[in-house]
């Protein structure tokens, strides 16, 4: 029972985080399915933006997400259709904005600034409390024998150390 209730509070921690990412994926999906109908109704056929680039920057200018889609200079675009020429392409796109918002609210969410950063280190840390409790020392001392490469010691190796000193003499 307590742990169900520390598993649910553990996932409430977690929510803001995953659900806004969640949220903003499913967003994102949404929207490419939107204008994938888009292009294939013929629909944003009067707004095509021409973009032509060599073959070899295609390849380094150009961020794809997958076959049909692309980033570049920070907008995204959806190809419609695409001519080779020479040693040049020419794609013919409609920009994408609301995609473009979108990504970019997921790169501010998953920014790396200093402040994510130690907030991401401090629930690591806190995490590391629950599930990592410090060892204690006699299994520190066994760990760095262990490591000494003496094969007599750790062929007898056992949870019982000798005293420091020899017995007394009878």
């Amino acid at each position: 029972m307590r742990t169900g209730f520390a598993i649910f509070f553990l996932l409430l921690l977690c929510f803001p985080f995953w659900g806004t990412y969640g949220i903003l994926l499913h967003r994102r999906s949404c929207a490419r399915r939107s204008i994938a109908l888009q292009i294939a109704e013929g629909a944003g056929q009067s707004n095509l933006t021409k973009l032509s680039f060599s073959k070899a920057d295609s390849r380094s200018l150009l961020d794809w997400e997958h076959g049909h889609e692309f980033e570049y200079l920070g907008e995204m675009y959806d190809v419609v259709r695409s001519e080779a020429i020479g040693d040049s392409i020419v794609y013919y796109c409609i920009p994408d904005k609301v995609e473009t918002v979108l990504n970019n609210q997921l790169r501010q969410a998953t920014n790396n600034n200093p402040q994510n950063k130690q907030d991401f280190k401090s629930l690591m840390d806190f995490f590391k409390s629950i599930y990592c409790p410090p060892l204690p020392d006699i299994y520190r001392h066994v760990a760095a024998m262990v490591k000494q490469q003496d094969h007599y010691f750790m062929a007898y190796l056992s949870h019982s150390f000798p005293p420091p000193v020899p017995p007394p003499k009878a």
